[in-house]
């Protein structure tokens, strides 16, 4: 197994990315077509507050990466929620109302019992334990036939999740049967370390040490030169929100954030300049700044996207932004 490891995100991630560059990977056929491929790859990312890989060349979409979250934690399936922030979503997950394979979804409804809710009263009743597990991947459903065809285009690539607290920290492993490295594993940190942070709340812990192994870690042979083009960022931005909610607070105000984040997406020019919500808390603000400056963005109205963006206290989300920004323009130009 090889290990990447890093004080944040983009370190472990850009080790990795050294790793494809010099070719130090096999090439492997897939049914979406030639990959090269890190078998049995693991990160080990020691602070999960650093959970954005600022170093993808071209940047990974943040307004994408925070909808993610808020449809994770919402426990949604809808497809629509989503593509309102990546035009190319449905390339990828086909035209479908609902995700067959809805992080969620598989989390709050699928197995009939909430594991968020559960996994976080075990683990605050009794923190010594190892057996809390959160499930994704189920073999009722996600089994191939015996003819080895899939049995859904969208069968989850993260199977499991295991939680620890150790010495007043909550420890997460991520497994994952496949893993894309440059489309998907940017996301994959910022999704889970983003639960991480959240459940360490709802625990009244802190977030440990993020480790994430892929049974698969592979790029497509598209995409080898964009792994070589990694740019490493001179400055390490400071996420300065905490997450650290209680549990049913943060349930209602990321329900209340999922109402919020659709009415933004099909909002005009003069909603969103004129968009302000004090019931949220610092840190949900800031994200609906995000999603504010990313619909503007999206309406061709720069210099307004820009002017909304700078409401957002968080230099980490502001400049995950605007490095968004600025490719997408540099490259109408």
């Amino acid at each position: 197994m090889e290990i990447f490891q890093g004080y944040s995100a983009t370190e472990a991630w850009d080790s990795a990315a050294d790793a494809f560059a010099a070719s130090h990977a096999r090439s492997q056929a897939s049914r979406l077509g030639l990959t090269f491929e890190i078998p049995q790859a693991a990160f080990v990312i020691d602070n999960p507050l650093l959970r954005w890989v600022q170093s993808r060349t071209p940047p990974a979409n943040i307004a994408l990466a925070l909808a993610e979250v808020v449809w994770i934690v919402t426990g949604r399936s809808d497809t629509s929620f989503i593509s309102a922030w990546s035009k190319s979503y449905s390339k990828y997950v086909g035209r479908v109302s609902r995700q067959h394979d809805a992080y969620g979804h598989r989390l709050r409804v699928h197995f009939g019992v909430d594991q968020l809710t559960r996994a976080a009263a075990a683990l605050s009743n009794n923190p010594t334990t190892r057996q809390v597990v959160l499930q994704l991947w189920d073999a009722t459903t996600d089994f191939p036939s015996k003819d080895g065809l899939p049995a859904d285009p969208n069968i989850p690539c993260s199977v499991i999740a295991m939680l620890k607290v150790r010495d007043g920290r909550l420890e997460w492993t991520q497994i994952l049967r496949s893993n894309d490295f440059f489309r998907g594993t940017p996301y994959n940190f910022f999704q889970f370390m983003t639960l991480q942070e959240l459940f360490a709340g709802w625990i009244g812990v802190i977030p440990g040490t993020y480790t994430h192994i892929s049974d698969s870690l592979h790029v497509y042979e598209q995409e080898l030169f964009s792994i070589r083009e990694v740019s490493r960022p001179c400055e390490i931005w400071a996420n300065t929100d905490s997450l650290a909610l209680e549990m049913n607070e943060c349930l209602r105000e990321f329900h209340l954030l999922g109402q919020a984040v659709e009415k933004i997406s099909g909002s005009d020019e003069k909603a969103l300049i004129d968009f302000r919500d004090d019931t949220f808390s610092e840190p949900i603000v800031n994200f609906l700044s995000i999603f504010a400056a990313e619909r503007l963005r999206q309406l061709h109205l720069y210099h307004a996207a820009r002017s909304v963006v700078l409401r957002c206290t968080n230099p980490y989300l502001r400049h995950a932004w605007t490095t968004w920004a600025d490719h997408l323009e540099c490259t109408k130009t």
